[in-house]
This record gives C-alpha cells, structure tokens and sequence, in this order.
C-alpha cells in the first residue's frame, strides 16, 4: 500500500527505521557511557509516550551536571588545604547523592518496565491493526477475483448464448437451403430421366454398334489363331529338323568333316534365316492390325464405360428415391422404436432404483459391520473402508470420470449420479410431453393434409369448369367472327349493285362511292320516286335530241343532276340531323350499354387468362404440396431435433439465469461487504492518521532531548578525557575507563589521607621528641616539594592545571620515590580505614 502518510505500512516500516537507528546509536553510547547515562538512555528510548516527563527528567540531569561542574571548577580552583576541609563535606554529601540517585533508579527503573510494557502492548495493538488490514485487503483482493471471475463467466454465458442462437439459426437457414436443394434434385432428376431416356437410345445403337464390331473381332481373331498355327506348325518343324541334326551323332561328325554338308547347312540355315525374316514382316503386319483392333476395342471400352457410368446415375438417383422413401419408413420406425426405447428406459430407471435401494441396503450393514468392527480391530476396519471405497468409486467411475476412494468424492459422484437420474426423469417426462405434442400435430398435419386435397379437388373441378366456359366462348368468337366477315361481303357486293344502279339513274359514281351505304339508299330511292313521278319523259326528251344538244347543254344537265343530288343529300342530312338529334339520347343509352358489354367481355376474357394461370399455379402447387409432403416427414424430424436442442437451450438458459440471480445477490452482498470494509478503513486511516501525528510529535519531541542528551554526553565525554588527563590516563586505550579513572582517584585519595595522618602523627611525636621534629618536617616538606612540584592535587574530584607531559614527569619520579615506601603503609591503612567487603567495586555498575 503506497500514498498517505496515514496508510499503516509506510508507518510501520518509518517506526521500525528509527527504532533501529535509535538503538544502534545507543549501542554506540553503551561502550562510551556510564552505566547511569546508560539507563538514563535506556529509559528515554523506551519512554517515547510521555514526553514531558523525559523533559523533566533531563532538567533534573542537567541541573546535577551543571553542580557537578560547579565542584570540579572548585576543585580546581581551590588549594590542598581547602581540599582537605572540604574532603569529608563532599564524602557525606556525595553518599546522600549516591543514595538519592539510588532511590531515584529504583524508581526509574520500574517506571521504565512499566513504559516497555505500554510499547509491547502497542507494538502488539499495531501488528495486530497490521494483519487485520492484510487480512481485509486480502479479503478485497478475493472478492475482485470473484468479481472478475463472475464477469467472465457472465461474459462468456452471453457468448454461449448468442452462439446457440446463431446455431438455431444456421440450423433454420441450413433446413431451408436443405429444401431448396431437395427441390433442386427433383428438377435434376427430372431432367437426368430424360437425359437417361436420350442416353439409353444413343446406347441402343451403340450396342448395335458393338455387335458388328464384335463379330468383325470375331473374325479377326479367328484369322490370327490360324495364322499362328501356321507359325507354329513351321515352328515344330524347323526344330524337329535342327533337333534331328543334333541328335544324330554320325551325321553331326559326317557334317563338320565334310565341307559340302556344312555347306548345304549354311544355305539352309541362310534359307531359314531369310525365311525368319519374310515371316517376322509378316508377324508385324499382323502385329499391327492386332494394335488397330485393340485400338478399336478401347474405344468401344471407353464408350461402354461411359454408357455404364450413365447407367450408375441412373441408379444412383432411383436408389436415392428410394433411400428417401426408406428414411420416411425409417423415421416411423424410430418413433416407434423410441416408444419402445422409453418404456426399456422407464423399466431401467426402476431396476436402478432397485439397484440403488439395495445398494444403500447394502452401505447401511457394511456400515454397521464396520462400526462393530471397528472397536474389535482398526486396522482391518481401515483396510475393508478402504476396499469398500475402491469398490464404490470403481462402482461409480465410469470412461470419462474415475471416483477418488474419498468420501467427498464418493459423495459428490453419489449426488452426480442421483442429479441425472432425477434429470433423466424429467427427460423422460419432457419426451413424453414431446411425443404427444407430436402426436397431436401428426393429427392436425394430416387433417390439415386431407382438407388440402378436398380443396384441390374442388379447385380442379372448378378449373374444369371454367375451361368449359372458355371453350364454349372461343366457339361463340370463332361463329361471330366467320358470320361478320360473310356480313361484310354481302353488304360490299349490295354497295357496289347499288353504285351500278346510280349509274344507270345517271348519279356521279364518284359521288355515289363516297357516300354511306344509308345515304345511298335514300339517294336511290328519292331519284326512283322522281323518275315515277313524270320527271322520266322530260329525260327521254333530252336523250332523244341528245345529238342536236351542244356539249354545253350536257354539261348543264349533269350540272343540275349534281345540284339536285346535292340539294336530296341536304335535305338528306337535315333529316338525318333532326332525326340523330332525336336519337342521340336513346343512342347515347346504347352505346353505353356496348361499352359496357365490351369492358365485361374484356373482363371475361381476363378472368379466363387468370383462371388457366391459377390453374397452372394450382397445378404447381400440387407438385410443390407433393414434394413437401415428402419433406414434411424429414422436417418434423429436424423440428423434433430442433425442439429437443431448444429444450435443452431453454434449461441452460434458465440455469444461468439462476446462476446470474444468485451472482448477482453473492455481487451486491459483496458490494454492501465493500462498503463496510471501505467505511472500516476509512475510520482505521483517520484514526491511524491521528496517531501517526501524535507519532510524529513524539518523535519530534525525542529528537531534540535526543540532540540534548548528545549535547552532554559530548560534555560528559569532555569531562571524562580530562579527568583522564589529568591523571594521566588515555581513556581510548582503557578497557572500562570509568573503573580505571574511579580507582586512580580512590588511590589519590587514600594517599592524601595517608600523608595527612602521619602529618598529625609527625606533629605529635615533635610535640614529645624534639630531636626527631627537623627531620621529620625536612622529610615532610622534601616531599611535598616532591609531590607538588609541578601539580596540585585533590581528594575524590582532583584536577592539574598543567600538561600531560609535566603530570607523569611527576607521576614516575614519586611512583619511584615513594612506591617502595609508601606501598605497605598505604595498604595497612585501607584495610584499616576500607576493610576489604567496602573496597570491591563492580566494574559493571559504571
């Protein structure tokens, strides 16, 4: 975990830093320090919760540091005789101060055991918050895992899904394209039929064809077994005839020693070599008409062949129609050998019950036998549990899965086993249901079927009808067509009688021919009435002086006939205007009614064109019904199928909805889990947040008594060297420097106390002997001389004001001077002022 300050590992692994850093720098200090600097250490290491009371503690430490300097200034400032009334002052002063600082270490000390134990507990409180928080972010880990993980599977249950119904519709496409194929056969065979119907003729005469050439072979053949009993028979002889020369020794020894033998040999093997050649082109010759016949053969061979694979489609299409007809056969069959097939599985399913009953039977008195013998003995119990397990997981393996000789799995197989055997059941029971919807749609099929046929029928009938409709109209067209076209040659023979007769009543044939057949009529008949009504003496007047009249005169009269056949023609057309104007009403009713009669007749005419194509149509679908009818049967097989495998579809995908349901309850439990552990740890960083500030101050806190107390322990380190100095000591080389600088100042001491004594004794004994006092004080004061020639001296806390070099100059002349005899006096007066139990020192108090 990486980020804030409050996070708890960074915190952790920060405090464990310091604290190591903290106690090797005491390590450090620990071979440098008293021993009461020591646990002053100690005690500010382990004290880091209360901080103000470090801070006392130091100023009380400082305080008695900065008395110690006071004295040793005044040590050094003072003489020998200030030293000496001072000496028993600052022993009594110093054991109240040892007996103090004694009490106050006691006192330290506990507070000390008592603050380890407060950092344990804590220390113990933050492992604790450690783990809790590795224990939770584990715990989030897992639960994304899980998220993950169900994401997939979701992921890849929609998958599944989308290519089941991909699949469900490739399975729709491919049963369509299945009968447009099936359609596509029918055509083809059909059309093979008739290609079989070409073939068969073209193979007719080919047979005719084979035959002749057959016999031709025949012949041939015939000719060359002749032809090679010739060679044959020419064979035998010439070998009997060389066979015959190489048997017949004599002759064999009469030829090779007679010229002329072998001679006539030689010709007639030249003879019979010349002959071999004649007879091998004739061998070739026949060699080659036997490859043209081959040849021939081949051909023929290749044309059966062809005829024969012909032949092979044509069965191979029959068979397929019956292959066809078989699987409809063989689909009623299945159904029944289904029913069949159900009723053995439902009797299975009852053994197996049995089976199982007597087998749990059977686990309950293995049980109890080994309950019984499991007291009697384990090991035998263990290895028959052990057996009893292979049997069962033997038992319950089957190809695919092999059952572990453990009770989870044997369980868990158990389970297996008695899951699909309550899913065979509802398999059983879904195809029963399937068999009866079936059944029931078989009945509908057929009922559907045979309503289908009664309407082709009724639309066959009708059809039949309606042809006879068409028939009878095409007749009555044909009849009033020929009757027209004989109406029309009447009424132009009429026309032209009637032009003849205007010409004859002396009418302009070009007028008369322009008119209408009506208009002529009338033309006629006004002139007739004229002629009849006296007008026809005054024409055969005109014709009689017809050949006095100039040509003007007859120019006049046809122009008068014109004027009095145009003034009948509008007279004509007044009438027939008013009579049309009369007329237009009732002929406008008529012409409606033709136009009417026509559109119905079109009509007629139409509905008889769709009536021939929905026949045709209905036709087609006769054959298309057919076929499909044919197909039906291996379509209810797929439907069957594709029931079946949406069935199935249908379970899966109400399981894996289930499945989502329950996932989706386990993501939103765990989602309201996340909430809480985010909430958890939000208050744990706020509150460890909080404690790693109050850290920080501690730490902050420690840091500066920390520089403090390195400030006097510099000081005490300083103080130490020049203690050392001054008796001439090297405080890097010593040992345990405290216990050796402790020591030399003890032996000063006892020295000054020494010398003092016999002071007073020397002065006492001059007081009663006289004599003896120059001596003694010459002694005393070349001593003295000695001694403080070059340095003063004090008691317990001494110090020189000179160099090193001058202090053990002075140090090795009285160590020479007086060792001898001071040793023995000096030793003499410890045991009696010191006995020998208040003299040891412990070296590792300091």
């Amino acid at each position: 975990m990486s980020g804030v300050g409050g996070q708890p590992v960074n915190i952790t692994t920060t405090l464990q830093e310091w604290r190591c850093l903290i106690i090797s720098y005491h390590l450090m200090l620990f071979r440098k320090l008293p021993r009461k600097k020591e646990m002053i250490l100690y005690f500010l290491k382990d004290s880091t919760e209360n901080p103000m009371m470090l801070e006392g503690k130091i100023k009380v430490y400082e305080d008695e540091i900065l008395k110690k300097d006071e004295l040793i200034q005044k040590l050094s400032s003072m003489d020998i005789d200030q030293v000496k009334s001072t000496e028993q002052k600052l022993t009594d002063h110093s054991n109240s101060i040892q007996h103090e600082q004694y009490q106050q270490t006691s006192i330290k000390r506990e507070e000390l055991a008592t603050l380890r134990s407060k950092v344990g507990q804590l220390c113990e409180k933050t492992l604790n918050q450690e783990s809790e928080l590795k224990a939770k972010s584990t715990l989030l880990t897992k639960a994304e895992t899980d998220i993950v993980k169900l994401t997939h599977k979701n992921n890849e249950l929609i998958s599944e899904n989308e290519k089941l119904k991909k699949q469900l519709n490739d399975y729709t496409t491919s049963i369509n394209t299945k009968i447009t194929e099936y359609e596509i056969c029918n055509k083809k065979l059909n059309e093979s039929n008739q290609l079989l119907k070409s073939e068969q003729d073209k193979i007719d005469e080919l047979k005719k064809r084979l035959n002749k050439q057959i016999e031709e072979k025949e012949k041939s053949n015939y000719q060359l077994e002749q032809n090679e009993k010739r060679l044959q028979n020419f064979i035998t002889k010439m070998i009997h005839i060389f066979d015959t020369f190489l048997q017949n020794d004599e002759h064999l020894v009469i030829d090779w020693k007679d010229e002329k033998n072998l001679e006539d040999l030689i010709i007639k093997a030249k003879d019979v070599v010349n002959e071999n050649l004649k007879n091998k082109g004739h061998i070739q010759d026949l060699l080659d008409r036997l490859k043209q016949h081959e040849n021939e053969n081949a051909d023929h061979k290749s044309s059966m062949n062809r005829l024969g694979e012909l032949l092979t489609k044509n069965d191979c299409y029959e068979q397929e129609n019956r292959k066809l007809n078989q699987e409809l056969e063989n689909i009623r069959r299945n159904e029944k050998a289904l029913e069949e097939r159900i009723r053995v599985l439902t009797k299975e399913l009852i053994d197996s019950q049995l089976h199982i009953r007597e087998l749990d039977k059977q686990l309950q008195d293995t049980m109890s036998k080994n309950e019984k013998l499991h007291w009697s003995n384990q090991n035998k119990y263990e290895e028959d549990n052990l057996l009893f397990r292979n049997s069962l997981a033997s038992l319950l393996s089957y190809n695919n899965f092999q059952c572990n000789p453990t009770e989870i799995s044997i369980k868990e197989s158990i389970r297996k086993f008695m899951s699909e055997l309550q899913e065979q059941k509802d398999l059983y029971s879904r195809l029963e249901i399937r068999l009866s919807d079936t059944l029931r749609r078989l009945d509908h099929s057929q009922a559907s079927k045979h309503e289908v046929e009664r309407m082709l029928e009724k639309t066959e009938r009708e059809c039949f009808d309606l042809r006879e409709q068409i028939r009878r109209l095409e007749t009555d067209l044909i009849n009033s067509d020929l009757v027209k076209q004989e109406q029309r040659s009447d009424k132009l023979k009429i026309f032209s009688y009637l032009c003849k007769l205007a010409a004859k009543v002396r009418i302009d044939e070009k007028v008369a021919s322009g008119m209408r057949f009506d208009e002529l009529q009338e033309v006629l008949l006004t002139r007739i009435g004229q002629i009849i009504s006296g007008e026809y003496t005054m024409l055969s007047d005109v014709q009689a002086n017809a050949d006095r009249i100039n040509g003007l005169n007859r120019k006049v009269k046809r122009l008068q006939d014109q004027l009095a056949s145009r003034e009948i023609q509008l007279g004509l057309w007044k009438e027939k205007a008013s009579k049309l104007e009369d007329q237009l009403s009732g002929i406008n009713e008529t012409e409606m009614k033709a136009h009417a009669n026509k559109i119905a007749a079109e009509k007629s005419a139409i509905d008889a064109r769709r009536s021939e194509l929905e026949v045709s149509r209905l036709k087609d679908e006769l054959t298309r019904l057919k076929a499909e009818l044919l197909d039906f049967s291996d379509a209810k097989i797929s439907v069957v199928k594709c029931e079946e495998q949406l069935a199935e579809l249908t379970k899966q995908n109400r399981e894996l909805e289930s499945i989502r349901q329950s996932q989706a309850n386990k993501i939103a439990e765990l989602t309201e889990k996340m909430e809480l552990q985010t909430n958890e740890d939000s208050d744990n960083r706020s509150r460890l947040e909080e404690e790693c500030k109050c850290l920080m101050n501690e730490l902050q806190s420690t840091r500066k008594s920390m520089e403090q107390l390195q400030r006097s322990e510099r000081e005490l380190l300083e103080f130490r060297a020049l203690v050392g100095r001054l008796l001439g000591l090297d405080t890097e080389l010593l040992t345990v420097p405290n216990y050796d600088i402790i020591s030399r100042l003890e032996t000063i001491i006892t020295h000054h106390q020494f010398i003092h004594d016999n002071s007073m004794l020397s002065h006492m004994n001059d007081a009663h002997s006289p004599n003896r006092k120059s001596s003694s004080l010459t002694k005393d004061t070349g001593l003295q001389r000695n001694t403080t020639a070059d340095c003063y001296m004090a008691g317990p806390h001494t110090a020189k004001t000179r160099s090193k070099q001058a202090w053990t100059n002075t140090c090795e002349d009285c160590s020479k001077s007086c060792n001898r005899s001071v040793r023995d006096s000096l030793e003499k007066y410890r045991e009696k002022c010191h006995p020998s139990e208040s003299i040891k020192h412990d070296p590792r108090k300091y």
